[in-house]
């Protein structure tokens, strides 16, 4: 088990990022300019649309059947604020 854990993260830390930005790893671009486009990719339209579903769908889970925790709810509900709320979060705290 411990084994299949190092892959995984051998996997997400130097795989994942190749496949989400093909052009940073045959081109020469910028650390300024991976990490904007980084922040783009997951604050884009289609991020949002899977943000709002997934809320919708754990918020009918946890809430009108009770099959999730109301932990999971909640926890996946603070991720999703920090994600899409991390840009106003470093400018309130650059002030």
């Amino acid at each position: 088990m411990y084994f299949f854990d190092f892959i995984w993260s051998v996997f997400s830390i130097f795989i994942i990022p190749e496949l989400l930005f093909p052009r940073a790893v045959f081109a020469d671009v910028s650390v300024q300019s991976v990490m904007k486009n980084f922040l783009d990719y997951f604050t884009s339209e289609i991020a949002t649309l899977i943000a709002t579903i997934a809320i919708i769908g754990l918020g009918i889970g946890c809430f009108l059947m009770g099959k999730i925790s109301k932990t999971a709810f909640f926890t996946t509900f603070v991720g999703i604020a920090l994600i899409f709320g991390a840009s106003a979060l470093v400018s309130f705290i650059n002030k």
